[in-house]
């Protein structure tokens, strides 16, 4: 299977905060066609319509073309919908309009992460362009993290790896990329898998749940919704499973991607769902899973990770008891496992 990629989620995410703050200071001399097409770009790209988004970007940059916002808005969602060959063409247009060495290193940073996500021979590519960022905005902290990970998923430059990222976490201070910094100093071949990002969702009383709780258990993640016909037979299913296993070393987390926050917690009550239930408000987190292409919803859907967070399998619109294989696995101690396969 091809290997997945997912620590370029990271890579942008910095950019995306200039790109709301910039916006927020408009100059005064941009036309009203400009400032609705931005704000409906931003609107979306905020609801993970990145497509829309896209479109809106398209619209803004009719209006000023050279635009340094709606470019670098454009290409972020293009990231998005992992459209590589696209971003890596505008971020080349966002670095001819760049006006100082923080906006270049901002593009360079745009055009390693999708190389960088093409994986293969462009990881040597994406790696020059994580030092160019480094070199033009030394304060850049995300580019020694975005550095090291690609480092190390070429497998043979775990130590240069790790020495960047422990000066990642020397920059960056506390925060989540410092954590999966530090998880992949531990464990290197973390970055060469797909690891789920931590995330927090609301529980049906209110309190909020954090998924690094989880951390040390396998974890199966049952994505779903009241709406849905099979999921709702599937709920006895769920249950049989989160009672099969030993509850010390595995968990099931049901993430219910229901708008209507009302109806999702009658659902729950009625049905006894006594295992741990989240409500993924705006599918944020089944989209962090890429069971779809973005924007594309399908449940019932299933994603087992194993202690570190590792995607080991998904599944769409099966039952979750044919997963019982895989968990049984997952459960063994590590000296009898297979080395796991990555998800894509």
């Amino acid at each position: 299977m091809k290997k997945a990629l997912w620590p370029w989620l990271y890579l942008t995410a910095l950019l995306l905060c200039a790109i709301h703050i910039a916006f927020a200071q408009l100059n005064p001399g941009e036309t009203p066609k400009y400032r609705e097409a931005m704000n409906k770009a931003h609107a979306a790209f905020d609801a993970h319509k990145y497509d829309d988004a896209e479109k809106q970007y398209k619209k803004a940059l009719k209006e000023n073309h050279a635009d340094w916002d709606a470019q670098s808005g454009l290409v972020n969602a293009l990231l998005k919908q992992r459209d590589m060959k696209a971003a890596i063409q505008e971020s080349r247009k966002l670095l001819d309009i760049a006006k100082d060495d923080k906006e270049r290193a901002a593009a360079h940073n745009d055009m390693g992460a999708a190389l960088y996500a093409q994986g293969g021979d462009k990881l040597t590519e994406a790696e020059q362009e994580f030092r160019t960022v480094s070199q033009l905005d030394p304060a850049n902290s995300s580019a020694f993290f975005n550095l090291g990970v690609t480092l190390l998923h070429q497998g043979n430059r775990d130590q240069e790896g790790i020495e960047v990222l422990r000066k990642f976490v020397s920059l960056a201070g506390e925060g989540p990329a410092s954590v999966e910094a530090k998880r992949y100093i531990l464990k290197p071949a973390l970055a060469r898998t797909f690891v789920l990002p931590d995330f927090e969702a609301p529980m049906p009383d209110g309190k909020v749940f954090q998924s690094k709780s989880l951390h040390g258990k396998i974890v199966l993640l049952d994505f779903w919704a009241t709406w849905c016909p099979p999921c709702r037979e599937a709920v006895p299913e769920v249950q049989k499973v989160s009672q099969q296993f030993p509850a010390d070393r595995f968990v099931v987390v049901s993430l219910s991607i229901d708008e209507d926050k009302g109806a999702w917690q009658k659902f729950v009550v009625k049905n006894h769902m006594d295992w741990l239930q989240c409500r993924d408000e705006n599918a944020h987190i089944y989209e962090s899973s890429r069971l779809q292409p973005p924007g594309k919803v399908a449940v019932p859907s299933y994603v087992l990770l194993d202690e570190e967070g590792a995607v080991l399998k998904k599944v769409t619109g099966v039952s979750p008891h044919t997963l019982a294989g895989e968990i049984e696995a997952a459960l063994k101690p590590s000296d009898q496992q297979q080395p796991p396969k990555t998800a894509e």
